[in-house]
């Protein structure tokens, strides 16, 4: 790979298609037995695996070596400001039954920001509106850009369109600004790591948590009691996004433990180790692979095989990956997959 990044071998259409299948995981780092992530050549020069295959998934753009999906979902991106390609107004069709606020009508030094999963697929956005009876039940308004938010640029940035991402970034930035809002919380890991994390947001100096941060120190201010019991085993599937990018393993498991009679089980591959669902980089939207290679059927096989009546995880990507297989090789009914803030919610 690294001479494929230093110039030494030219790209063509099959490796742009095999580069096309990495998701960003960083599941490669951990296994590797040399710790390729940590050279010290020079000195104290980290290389970032899943950043050099941005910069290479860069290259092939500006080579024209972009497969058609991957074109799609740039495209999207550029004439609707998200990667489903749905119209901006229809951005907050998750509202429908629910009176939503916005900051276009109120001023809140607070606000959601509701990642492009949530808003336009069907299975994930059931979540978004029990998260906003949820966390007003909590006592935090749940206030949003509404139709102002674009896509936070985590896929355009994955897929290599630097560009497209700093557009988005500078905008959504400017509307943080015009509200004056001071601290954000995400309801998806992949928004969580590129407001917080990327270069192109760190203009913003905005305070961005993810919800299960937040709801964790609720359960431990006492603020959230879930007083119903779920006799239910759960099987928790750490995000990549939320886990091995930013350490976030213990609250998750802190909320669902808060629940009355819930058993939370463990998979074999968990936290740091745990196995992507294979929906990142766009690769929700552009999956290829034939079903029984798919990461999302071996995941969902792999928390069957503990017993587990549930899949509880803290990201859309991986909500609608893990959905999808249990469709597949005739496991739906035998597990179902839901959010931690759907589990939560039932439990109030």
């Amino acid at each position: 790979m690294l001479a494929v990044l230093d110039g030494s071998i030219k790209p063509n259409e099959r490796l742009a298609k095999t580069f096309n299948l990495c998701t960003t995981c960083r599941w490669c780092t951990e296994r590797c037995p040399i710790n390729i992530e940590y050279p010290t050549r020079p000195p104290n020069l980290r290389i970032d695996i899943p950043k050099m295959i941005e910069n290479f998934r860069a290259d092939l753009l500006e080579r024209g070596f972009v497969p058609a999906k991957a074109k799609e979902i740039l495209l999207n991106i550029k004439r609707t400001y998200n990667p489903w390609g749905l119209p901006s107004s229809k951005r907050m069709a998750w509202t429908k039954g629910f009176t939503a606020e916005t900051l276009s009508d109120k001023t809140s030094p607070e606000a959601f920001f509701v990642c492009c999963a949530y808003s336009y697929d069907v299975r994930a956005r059931e979540v978004v509106n029990v998260a906003a009876t949820l966390f007003e039940k909590i006592g935090i308004p749940f206030v949003t850009l509404g139709n102002d938010q674009w896509c936070c640029g985590d896929m355009a940035l994955r897929l290599g369109e630097r560009g497209l991402s700093e557009l988005l970034a500078e905008h959504n930035t400017q509307m943080l600004e015009k509200y004056k809002i001071r601290s954000l919380i995400s309801l998806s890991p992949h928004c969580y790591n590129t407001l917080k994390n990327d270069e192109i947001y760190h203009a913003s100096n905005i305070n961005n948590m993810h919800y299960t941060q937040v709801l964790a120190e609720k359960v431990d201010e006492g603020k959230l009691k879930p007083s119903k019991r779920i006799e239910k085993r759960v099987a928790f599937h750490d995000p990549c996004y939320l886990g091995r990018y930013n350490n976030i393993y213990e609250q998750p498991r802190k909320i669902l433990e808060a629940i009355p009679g819930l058993k939370l089980i463990e998979m074999p591959r968990n936290k740091k180790h745990s196995f992507c669902c294979g929906g990142g980089s766009g690769r929700v939207l552009t999956e290829e692979l034939p079903y029984h290679e798919r990461p999302s059927i071996k995941r969902v096989k792999e928390a069957i095989e503990t017993g587990a009546d549930v899949i509880a995880t803290a990201c859309p990507l991986c909500l609608i990956m893990l959905t999808d297989a249990t469709k597949s090789f005739e496991l739906e009914g035998k597990i179902i997959v839901k959010d931690v803030l759907e589990l939560v919610s039932e439990a109030l």
